[in-house]
């Protein structure tokens, strides 16, 4: 019996190393359950990114303030074309109920604050007295809209609306 086992050896070795690659090539392709073929109106399975702004321009700040940006017209245009019309209809609510809640938010709370709308433009430039200068190019950020947060002599910060107090008040007073 041993010496038959030690003859089989080669292909046991043979028959295991076999196995395991109909077993990974099996566990690398997908199922026929899984697999979904990507049709025009099934774009939340792509990974897509914000289409660039429209306009180079720049807005420059130099006082603190708060800045909310959103995309410009033909911008917001290509989002639409690429996003699923619920998923679009939804984030363009929760942007206006965020913003609004925001703007009374920091009106009651800050109310010597600055609020800039930030629609054609690019590029945030926030300047204080000694010139230095922080550049935002909002075609860096995936988010088609949003706000900063800026105080004379601090960076400005990328501020998530929904939890507005849990950033402002510590940032702006340090």
């Amino acid at each position: 019996m041993k010496s038959i086992l030690i003859q089989l050896q080669p292909t046991f070795s043979g028959i295991l190393l076999l196995l395991n690659i109909m077993f990974f090539n099996t566990c690398n392709s997908p199922q026929k359950s899984e697999v979904h073929i990507a049709k025009s109106s099934d774009k939340q399975n792509v990974n897509l990114h914000k289409p660039p702004s429209t306009f180079q321009d720049s807005l420059i700040i130099n006082t603190a303030a708060a800045v909310f940006y959103l995309p410009d017209t033909i911008q917001l245009k290509k989002i639409k074309s690429i996003t699923n019309p619920q998923i679009f209809d939804g984030s363009m609510h929760e942007y206006i109920l965020q913003q609004r809640n925001a703007h009374t938010e920091l009106k009651n709370k800050l109310p010597n604050l600055k609020l800039i709308d930030s629609e054609n433009n690019r590029y945030l430039v926030f300047t204080n007295p000694s010139k230095n200068q922080y550049i935002i190019d909002l075609d860096q950020y995936d988010d088609a809209y949003g706000m900063f947060i800026y105080d004379i002599g601090k960076a400005p910060i990328f501020v998530d609306m929904t939890n507005l107090e849990t950033t402002l008040y510590p940032y702006f007073n340090k």
